[in-house]
């Protein structure tokens, strides 16, 4: 049987890391484990990858950029900054239940984050997170949204969603429903106080 070309063997080595990692963690799997997994000789992966750090960095910033497409083909277009709020919580589950594997993988292993990954962990938040404060600005500017630091509307909205997704993921064992998007997004807007007690 011949290897994959270059692209896709690089490819296949981060996609069978990707569930090794899901599966025992970062420190659960070793580089013998990936080559029987993507069916690759450990000299094809050490051609790519220094060591199995570098793997793991690849994998998240793969999934980084596969979020971010994710997110931008979700908004585009969309000038109305409530409906994009919408359309980027609606996606954000969405990207949660289809990665479930991987969030909690990486949820147990964020303790241990050594500085490499608390890295990409800040370009998560500020390509995310830019996102949405951008848009929660152009909504204070339309009138649409009260005069707030849009940062903190930023940590009240994604950290709501990430409690979700963490607790459904890890605590409950459940799946991240995308239904919920509509729950979350109208405490998001409106808060828990009833209009006539306000």
């Amino acid at each position: 049987m011949t290897e994959p070309t270059t692209l896709d063997s690089k490819d296949t080595i981060l996609d069978a890391a990707q569930e090794l990692i899901a599966q025992y963690g970062f420190a659960g799997f070793s580089i013998r484990d990936l080559s029987r997994e993507s069916g690759l000789a450990k000299g094809t992966i050490y051609h790519h990858f220094q060591d199995k750090r570098e793997i793991y960095h690849n994998v998240m910033e793969r999934d980084l950029a596969r979020i971010s497409t994710r997110i931008q083909a979700a908004v585009a277009g969309v000038d109305d900054p409530v409906i994009w709020l919408h359309c980027f919580v609606r996606t954000f589950l969405q990207e949660a239940e289809e990665r479930r594997s991987h969030i909690r993988s990486l949820v147990r292993e964020m303790g241990a984050m050594e500085d490499g990954m608390l890295q990409i962990a800040k370009r998560v938040r500020e390509q995310v997170g830019g996102r949405v404060a951008s848009v929660i600005e152009a909504g204070i500017a339309q009138g649409r949204f009260r005069d707030i630091p849009p940062q903190i509307a930023v940590m009240s909205l994604i950290g709501a969603l990430n409690t979700y997704i963490a607790w459904q993921l890890v605590v409950e064992d459940s799946i991240v429903d995308p239904g919920v998007a509509d729950m979350i997004m109208d405490f998001f807007l409106h808060g828990l106080t009833k209009e006539e007690n306000l």
